[in-house]
């Protein structure tokens, strides 16, 4: 079982967390022995390596570390151009170069963001036919219809057919992409990849990347914003996947390390967060009224019809 990560120093406490949670339940049916942590490092300091690597070897995993070295220089020749990540670290981009870098043993691996946890085995994901495509993938019904008129998929999961990606000159074609893009590109790596792999991936169960909002939506909702996700997810899928979701993906901003959090699996990331060496670490400071705020409009979401909708047009309109 081959799993990859990319992190920075800013991401260690919660790359921790979401290994402690792989070992302590995604390796069931499996092997720990047999499970590898790839790290795509972005200037990870020696200390967080060994303190990575010694969590890993503890749970009976091996890690292993592909120094990025400056990805911002790296790209900066790869596209001719500075890359534009806009509010996000450039750190997202690592994961299109995962393919060139992982040993050629590798034939499949699973890509994980790391403000995950996993809650149930992996191995049936694993074991997913993905039909000849280069990847399987999960929608994301929430992104905004003037990006994506058609089924879109968040990259926080991809199960990825190493040797379909190769033949196909994915990286290459996703770099091409993005020097075409100029970096005006809402969502980076994400954008990149729902063009470069429209056609060629296949939709699994949203349990295999529930977003904690996803809690207070409703499917009616959702397939009103995006109706194409009648076509990936039934109501039944959904419903199960909401009851006891298999990884769980703190993509929205109620994120369970932030003070005055009330994410519904903040006592889980916690439970795990004190196998690593964090364990006592406290939660950081600062937006306790912005996660009161936060929380509020989830719990209106699922009260009022349509509330998120409107909360996201103005936000669209002040970013514009």
């Amino acid at each position: 079982m081959d799993i990859v990560i990319n992190i920075d120093n800013n991401f260690i406490c919660q790359a921790e967390t979401l290994c402690a949670s792989v070992f302590e339940n995604g390796c069931s049916g499996a092997s720990a022995g047999g499970c590898t942590i790839h790290v795509l490092s972005n200037a990870v300091s020696e200390e967080n390596r060994k303190e990575l690597s010694g969590l890993v070897s503890a749970f009976g995993g091996t890690c292993r570390f592909y120094d990025l070295g400056d990805l911002a220089a790296s790209l900066k020749e790869r596209l001719g151009a500075e890359a534009e990540t806009g509010k996000f670290r450039v750190t997202v981009l690592a994961r299109l170069f995962a393919a060139e870098l992982l040993p050629k043993t590798v034939n499949r691996f699973l890509y994980l963001d790391s403000d995950m946890i996993v809650r149930h085995s992996l191995v049936p994901l694993f074991d997913v036919d993905i039909a000849g495509n280069i990847a399987a993938v999960c929608a994301e019904p929430t992104i905004y219809r003037d990006i994506s008129a058609g089924p879109y998929f968040n990259s926080g999961m991809m199960l990825i057919d190493r040797g379909r990606w190769t033949e196909e000159r994915t990286t290459d074609r996703c770099m091409e992409y993005y020097r075409q893009k100029n970096g005006t590109l809402s969502f980076v790596d994400q954008d990149i990849l729902n063009a470069v792999l429209s056609g060629r991936v296949k939709f699994v169960s949203q349990r295999w990347n529930f977003f904690t909002n996803y809690v207070y939506e409703s499917y009616a909702s959702l397939t009103d914003r995006a109706p194409w996700y009648k076509k990936i997810c039934t109501r039944e899928d959904f419903e199960n996947s909401r009851k006891d979701p298999a990884v769980v993906h703190f993509a929205g901003d109620e994120r369970p390390w932030l003070s005055g959090n009330r994410n519904p699996y903040r006592e889980e990331y916690e439970a795990y967060l004190k196998k690593t060496p964090h364990a006592g670490d406290a939660p950081v400071k600062g937006k306790e009224a912005y996660m009161t705020f936060y929380h509020l409009v989830n719990v209106l979401s699922a009260k009022i019809p349509g509330f998120r909708k409107l909360v996201s047009a103005v936000y669209r309109k002040t970013q514009s």
